[in-house]
Parts: structure tokens; sequence; C-alpha cells
């Protein structure tokens, strides 16, 4: 006992010497690193030198340079960027391979997430593990490895590692053990098994926490191809459980399992395999595309026992690179320019449509300053642009002029945006700008064309006026020159209808009477045809009507011209209108007249006014008010609808139903001059419906007004969002 108590405290020993050794070497890298140590005493092959440091470089090479432990710098990503000689001679491979390649692929898989611990370390941070490390003949080293953080430059943090190889001093203890083996009894050799199990139990639970721990599914394959352990992970992506994954092939579960028998050959043949690309189907159909990392494990014979493998799920990298290389096929294909800047303003990128709009390759323009485009006279208002990115607010459509190359200027519009990082900072900003001369230029001439434009409408007006005054008098004397052969037609009708009429026979006095009848529609027919004409001329001076009253109103006046009649009406109640009131009561007046008119024959004449609502398209908008007057007269053929609005187009005879075919005529011109519509439907003898609208002029002004905003350039680079 007294001699196993004197073997366990010269381990103990030993392993205070080697932690002093590593802190010792930590203490002299960190010295070196900060300047205090001006030379170097370094024993080589028995022989003692002394180098004189000319800088922290250079003492740091010495040093590693004659270090039995292993000396490496590793990126945040795991690369490898140094390593020194023992490090290559513990892995049996050439400097040259192990420089560059990643540390990942010199761990044992099992214990990658020591190695993520060690990445995942802050600056300032130090941290020992002991891992298992696999050499170039595929041999498991032991090492023990003692790791920290250091901030060598701004654009990223570097760990620096010590290995030692424990494989010397786990022989020792192993050979040690043997002797004690012999020596002891076989109490205490029991004893000494007891232990030995209960760290090996150990070490395999502390192995399996590991691999439950991965976030990536880990899988031991045995060498006829059957599963024999999986972690949680594995569980997860697969969606079965580890009772129906245990003891089945592990193809099984691979959208191409003939390539994956293959990946497992190679590592047969090669003792491993790298970024195996496969995709798993879960038990549910969903399909994770993965790259495969395995190796060969053995037993303590060094017999191939199977598989180690270990999965890494790559489709969000997937996403990301699809995302980014639409992102890209979008920059490149794009007309307009985009311009990546940092955050001085020096161009780090130049896509294919600034080199068409400005004339600069992006060999030429990138690394220089995009002031190289902007007039001078407009740099303050670039350095305003500037100052707000850098404040991360970004600045839309703000309209300036750029220099293209030979110096020609052209208007832009240009959209700024900043670019943050992760953690919010402003590293840079982009830049869409747009060439809108064509535009501009178009601009210009749309006022030149307006202003053309408003000289000829001036001319046409003044035109119209004149001519306005000529058909007034033309009109005047049209009505004077016809009136006066009509009433001689009528006043000597009359004189031989009352002074001869004796003398007449009963055809000779209807022929009077008929004379005398058409003299007073031609009367009629001229009124007609003057307040058409003057309709056209009249100005529209708009007010709110109410209609429901007026329409009341002319219905009165005209069932009072025919009190022997029964007349129903039935007037809903309606909104107001926005028009010229004479001209809305002529529009009630001649369709309310036509409804007396042509029910005429009915014993109880129908007539229906109000209004129904039509759908509007945006909600927004206040839905069309139709106004409509119904009656159940005499009606028309829809055939002939198109006739119902036209002068002097009549449907019935006069001789059934009297009038000059005006009417209607004036109802749609009034309707026109309000901007509005009229139609009619109707079936013969089963009456007729007039449908009519009038627009709020005053709403129409106001989208008109809305939409001129809308339209109207933004060109201030203060405008932000």
């Amino acid at each position: 006992m007294t001699r196993q108590i004197t073997s366990d405290e010269a381990r103990l020993a030993e392993n205070r010497e080697l932690r002093a050794q590593l802190a010792e070497a930590r203490q002299t890298l960190e010295a070196i690193r900060s300047g205090g140590v001006d030379a170097l005493v370094v024993s080589v092959d028995g022989e003692e030198r002394i180098f004189t440091l000319k800088g922290a470089n250079q003492a740091y090479q010495i040093l590693i340079e004659a270090m039995q432990q292993g000396a490496l710098i590793v990126n945040n990503v795991g690369v490898i960027l140094y390593a020194n000689r023992s490090f290559a001679s513990m892995l049996k491979a050439p400097l040259e391979k192990v420089i560059g390649s990643a540390l990942s692929s010199w761990i044992a898989p099992q214990v990658q997430p020591v190695l993520t611990s060690l990445l995942n370390l802050k600056v300032g941070a130090r941290k020992e593990s002991e891992i298992l490390m696999t050499d170039t003949e595929c041999m498991l080293v032991p090492v023990l490895i003692s790791a920290g953080k250091t901030l060598p430059s701004r654009e990223s943090d570097h760990l620096w590692m010590v290995l030692t190889d424990l494989t010397e001093i786990i022989a020792r203890k192993k050979k040690e053990v043997e002797e004690l083996a012999q020596k002891f009894t076989e109490d205490a050799q029991l004893v000494i098994d007891r232990k030995l199990a209960a760290v090996a139990l150990t070490r395999a639970n502390y192995t399996r926490s590991l691999i439950e721990a991965s976030l990536d599914p880990l899988v031991t394959i045995s060498a006829d191809g059957k599963i024999t352990d999986v972690n949680k992970a594995s569980i997860e992506i697969t969606g079965r459980a580890r009772e129906q994954l245990i003891g089945t092939d592990f193809s099984d579960y691979f959208t191409e399992p003939d390539k994956a028998h293959q990946g497992y050959e190679q590592v047969f043949q090669n003792g491993f395999v790298r970024d195996y690309p496969l995709t798993i189907r879960r038990s549910d159909g969903h399909c994770t595309e993965v790259l495969y990392n395995a190796s060969l494990y053995r037993d303590e014979e060094e017999q191939v026992q199977g598989v180690f493998a270990a999965a890494r799920d790559i489709s969000e990298i997937r996403k990301a690179e699809l995302a980014i290389s639409r992102l890209s096929s979008i920059v490149e294909f794009s007309d307009d320019a985009i311009i990546g800047l940092d955050p001085d303003d020096i161009i780090t990128s130049w896509n294919h449509g600034a080199e068409l709009i400005f004339g600069y390759s992006a060999l030429e323009m990138l690394g220089t300053s995009l002031l190289r485009v902007i007039p001078p006279e407009l740099h303050p208002q670039e350095l305003e642009v500037a100052s707000m990115i850098r404040r991360g607010a970004p600045v839309r459509h703000f309209e300036s002029v750029h220099l293209v190359m030979g110096g020609r200027r052209i208007a832009v519009s240009v959209t700024a945006s900043p670019i943050k990082n992760s953690d919010g900072h402003v590293v840079g900003s982009s830049r869409v700008t747009r060439d809108i001369t064509e535009r501009k230029q178009a601009q210009i001439e749309i006022l030149s064309l307006n202003a053309a434009l408003e000289d000829r409408v001036k001319e046409r007006t003044a035109e119209l006026e004149a001519s306005n005054h000529e058909l007034e008098s033309f009109s005047y004397s049209v009505s004077h020159d016809l009136r006066a052969p009509l009433r001689a037609i009528d006043g000597f009708s009359r004189i031989v209808e009352e002074d001869y009429a004796p003398k007449l026979d009963e055809e000779g006095r209807r022929v009077i009477g008929v004379i005398r009848g058409e003299a007073r529609r031609m009367g009629r027919l001229i009124d007609d045809l003057l307040a058409f004409s003057r309709l056209g001329r009249q100005k529209v001076e708009p007010t709110t009507i109410d209609m429901g009253t007026m329409a009341r109103q002319v219905f009165d006046e005209l069932i009072a011209q025919e009190p022997q009649r029964t007349i129903h009406l039935k007037l809903h109640p309606i909104p107001a209108a926005f028009g010229t009131e004479a001209m809305i009561r002529q529009l009630w007046t001649n369709l309310i007249g036509n409804a007396v008119k042509f029910t005429r024959k009915r014993k109880s004449a129908e007539i229906e006014i109000g209004v129904l609502q039509s759908r509007s398209e945006k909600q927004e908008e206040a839905a069309e008010q139709i106004y409509f007057v119904r009656d159940n007269g005499a009606g028309f053929d829809m055939r002939y609808a198109d006739k119902l609005f036209g002068v002097f187009q009549r449907l019935h005879s006069s001789e059934e139903f009297p009038g000059t075919g005006v009417g209607l005529a004036l109802v749609q011109r009034i309707i026109h001059r309000h901007g509005g519509r009229v139609w009619g439907e109707g079936e013969v003898e089963k009456g007729a419906t007039f449908y009519f609208t009038i627009p709020d002029q005053r709403k129409e002004t106001s989208k008109l007004a809305q939409a001129a905003t809308k339209l109207s350039p933004d060109i201030s680079p203060n405008q932000t969002s």
C-alpha cells in the first residue's frame, strides 16, 4: 500500500511539474508579446543559445520552435494559422499540411464539442482541457491543451494553444499499473480493478455527455453497416426513436442510399471522409441537407470495429447561399447603379448598372471616393447625406446631379441606406442611383407644351367667344325671322277660319286647323332648338340642391295642368346634389314630364323617383349615387335605346304622344355639362326607367389635387423614414 501511495504522489508531482511548465510557457509568451523580454536563452539539443529579440514575432517564433510542446495559433473559425514543428511531429504530418487546415479535422469526433468551447472563449479568457487528436495514421493521440484568446488586430481575434503529448505519460502510468499488479496481492489487485473500472465508467459517462450535448447528429455504425448507437440530435433529425434506429441499416434514412454506401466504403478505404454531401429523410417526409464527416474507430487491439460519423445540417447555409445568389443577381443585372461604400464614402462595390450610367468600370472606381462623380458645388449636400447615414438614418429618393465620364452632368434620383453589423453599428452604406435625365427633359418639354397649350386655349377661347356671340346673333335672327312668317301663317289662317268658315266645307276647315296646329308646333320646335342651343353656352354655376324637394315641386306643377288624371308619385328619400339649379330643374321637368306624358293611357299612372348606390372599387371612395325616374307607361323597345337622346329622335308618333323630340336631348346635355351619365331602360307597354348621375365636382377636384401631390417629385435630401 505504501508503494502505491508513493507512486500516486509521484504522478501528482509530475502533473504539477507539467502544469508549471505550461504556465511558465504561457507567461513567457505573454511577456514576449507585451515587449517585456529583451533576449531569450534557449536550450537546443543540450546546447544553450542566446537570442537577442528584435521584435515580439521573432522571439515568439524562436521560443515555440524550440519547445517540445506543440504550439498553435488558430483563428475564430478553427483554421490553423501557425503551428510549430513539434505539433506537426505529434500528428506525424508535414508542417505544410498542418498550417491552413481546420483544427477540427485533427480532433477525434467524440470530443469536437471541447474544441467548440475553446473557440468560443472570450478575449482574455484561458482554459485547459484533455482531448484526443487523430494523427495521419488515424491513431488517437491524447493531448493536454492550454488555450487562451488575445486580440492581435482589429480584424479578428485569435486563439493560441500549447499542446502536450500525454502518450508517454499515459504509457508510463500504464506500465506502473502493470508493475503494481504483479506486486500486489489479489485483494490489492481487486481494489485497483475497481478504481480502474470507476475511472473507465467516469470517462464513458463524460464521453456520452459530450456526444449527447452535440447539436450535430452523431452515429456509430458497425462493420456490416448497422447502426449501433445514436445521440439525441440523430433522433430528432430522423424523427425515429433510438430503439427504432439501432440495428437498422444506416443507409435507409437517406434519399440516396447507394451514395450513402459509397461514402461508407470510402471511410474503410481512406480511413475517413470529409464533408460528404447527403440528404436525410425524416419519418414525416421532411428532407434535410447535411455534410458528413466520418472516421474508423478501433478497439484496444487496434482492430476496426466500425465507423463514427457526424453530420452537419446545412439547410440554413443553403438558404443563405440561395438568398445571396438571388441578391447578387438582382444587383448585377439592375439597370440602376448600385454602389457599396465604406464609412468614409470609399467605393467598395460597383455593379454593371453603375458602369452603364457613369461610364467607369468597377476596376477604375473601386477604392476611390464617391465624390469623384459628384459636382464640387454639391459636395456639402453629399456630406450631409453621409452624416445622416452614419447616424443610421436612410435617405430616400432625393434628386441630385452627378458627373459621368467626360464631365457630362446627368440628373439622378438617389436612395442611400446604412449597412449595419450584427451589433447595430453602421459599417457602410449602399446607394441606388437612377438616371432621370430623360424624365427631367420630358418634364421640361411638358411644361413648355403646357405653356403653349395655355396660349392656344386662350386663342381658342377668344375664337369660341366670338363664335358664340355670332351664334347668339344668328339665333336671335333665326328666332325673329322664323317667328314672323309663322305668326303671319297662323294669323291669316285664323282669319280664314273665322271669316270664311261658312264658305268652307268640312275638309277645308280641317285643313285650316292643321295649318294652324303645325304653325304652333313649329313655334314650339323653334323654342326648343333655341333652348338646346343656349344650354350649351350657359355657364355652370354649381350649388347644393335639395333634389327631393325640387322633384316634388316639379311634379306638383305638372299634374296641376292635368287635374282630371289619377297619378301616384312614390318619392323615396334622395340625397342632395351639387349642380346648377336652373339646369337641374329643367332636367326634372323633362324627365317627370315624359313620365306624366307616356302614362296618359293608364287609368292609374305610377311614377317612382329614388336613388341607387353603385359599388365602389375602392373602399375609401364614396359610392356613386344613381338617381332614377320610373313609370308604368308606354315604355320603348330596347333595340332603339341608342336613339333616345338624339335631337328630333322619337320612338312614338306625335299623334300618339305630342312632342318635339328635343326633351331627352336637353336632359343628356345637362348631365354631360355636370360630368355625369344618363341612360334608359324600358319594355314596350311595361314602362320605362331613366337613370342619371351628377358627380360632386368638389370631390373630383380634391382627388386631382391629391394625385398631383403624389406625383410631385421629392428633391430634398432631408426626406427620411
